[in-house]
């Protein structure tokens, strides 16, 4: 993650990267990523980066440890990565990162997401996986 806030800040830009079994759709991430900003806007962000922001906002979740665990990689295993990168600075990103592109394909741990974000059967029933989790998203950290 050095790696790759360092190459993204020498080209200012925004790049995160996300575990692969968390991420639901890309509506997940544009989703938190504008929530994020938001947060930013409104002076009500709990992380002090947008990329720390948008981890916290993917994991639906307000405490930085448990995003890492939910939503954060580890070692070289399969990631999403959502930046603002124009194409000439994303082939640069990915060269400098060792990293190839690769079609999306989204296969998200549901039983791991489930149990994380407490939803029940009734609900993975009777509602997609994607609109529980973005209401999630939505709902971290405004509780009251």
């Amino acid at each position: 993650m050095d790696q790759l806030h360092a190459a993204a800040a020498v080209r200012n830009i925004f790049a995160q990267a996300f575990n692969s079994n968390w991420v639901v759709s890309e509506r997940h991430l544009v989703s938190a990523y504008l929530l994020a900003k938001q947060a930013f806007a409104e002076k009500e962000n709990t992380g002090k980066t947008r990329e720390t922001e948008t981890l916290l906002k993917a994991a639906a979740t307000t405490q930085i440890q448990e995003a890492i665990a939910r939503a954060g990689i580890s070692s070289t295993q399969k990631i999403f990565l959502l930046t603002d990168a124009e194409d000439d600075q994303f082939a640069a990103l990915l060269k400098e990162l060792g990293a190839t592109e690769c079609p999306a394909a989204y296969s998200p741990d549901v039983k791991l997401i489930a149990e994380t974000l407490g939803f029940t059967k009734e609900q993975l029933a009777n509602y997609s996986l994607e609109g529980l989790v973005l209401e999630a998203v939505a709902l971290a950290g405004n509780e009251n």
